[in-house]
């Protein structure tokens, strides 16, 4: 739009220019040409300025930086950026308004920073973490790992504690301290303890059973 309206003004100066050379009427058609032609290369500068964006700066503090990323998210798009060997990290090009930066690692894992960059203080940059806005961090950023990054669950120990979790551990155990307390009390007749004995026997019948079926 910038350089249309240059265009016009121009056309309009000579236009103008060609009617005060002929009809000889005042130059102040000229100065007015001129005025709106230098308005609208300033606007095209401001323009063009804003499109070419601000910088994006940043030290990361690893021991690896294979194939280590910095990627920008934002409305005006995705800005990328490799880490260099020394930690040091640059994205250009980035217009004014709010990002989120993350970095990506094969190692690595990085927490997030939204990043708000200002225009009206000729690309001013403040940092925050994304988890909390209300803490800000210094500038330019300087982020630590988190953690190592992990792609495979560890495999879980045998535990011996999980067996008494089982209601049919728990089952085993009670019926064996009623076979050697039990008799020792001397409070059962002989025929309650067969009776005993007989739905003791049953359970463990139900029990391979069931186990059977599970199996």
């Amino acid at each position: 739009y910038e350089i249309r309206l240059s265009l016009v003004g121009s056309e309009m100066c000579i236009r103008d220019r060609v009617s005060t050379q002929s009809t000889g009427e005042p130059k102040m058609r000229v100065v007015y040409c001129a005025v709106v032609v230098l308005l609208s290369l300033q606007l095209f500068c401001n323009a063009d300025k804003d499109a070419a964006g601000y910088r994006i700066e940043g030290l990361i503090k690893a021991d690896d930086y294979n194939r280590m990323k910095v990627y920008v998210y934002g409305d005006s798009g995705v800005f990328t950026a490799f880490v260099r060997q020394d930690g040091t990290f640059t994205v250009y090009d980035v217009p004014s308004g709010a990002y989120q930066l993350e970095v990506h690692s094969v190692k690595w894992t990085f927490g997030s920073y939204r990043v708000d960059i200002s225009a009206r203080y000729n690309g001013k940059v403040k940092a925050r973490l994304a988890t909390d806005n209300t803490q800000f961090v210094p500038y330019p950023l300087e982020i630590q790992p988190l953690s190592p990054a992990i792609y495979f669950e560890k495999r879980e120990s045998f535990n011996p504690l999980s067996l008494l979790e089982s209601p049919m551990t728990l089952m085993m155990i009670l019926t064996v301290l009623m076979l050697v307390f039990f008799p020792k009390l001397g409070a059962l007749d002989p025929e309650m303890m067969k009776e005993l004995q007989k739905s003791e026997a049953q359970k463990k019948e139900v029990s391979k059973v069931s186990a059977l079926k599970q199996s």
